[in-house]
């Protein structure tokens, strides 16, 4: 019976649904327009600044992505921190 339990309560953990927290980035309406190399000449500018190079660093993941560019995809991926 106790067993039984234990069976019952692991299988209901593992049948629940789990989402982990997923940060969704927006590019912010001021980079929308601008291109990739835009975007990659900005992020040399302010690789001191965290907060602005990670902003730059998934516009840039993000346009490359709609873009189908494989290349700057590998690159923004590597500068996602």
């Amino acid at each position: 019976m106790k067993t039984l339990k234990i069976i019952l309560a692991v299988a209901f953990i593992l049948t629940q649904k789990s989402n982990a927290q997923q940060k969704v980035f927006k590019i912010p309406d001021t980079l929308k327009n601008k291109s990739i190399n835009y975007i990659v000449d900005r992020m040399d500018e302010n690789e001191d600044n965290d907060s602005l190079d990670s902003i730059y660093a998934y516009t840039y993941l993000l346009k490359s992505k709609s873009a189908n560019d494989y290349e700057n995809i590998i690159k923004a991926y590597n500068t996602v921190h």
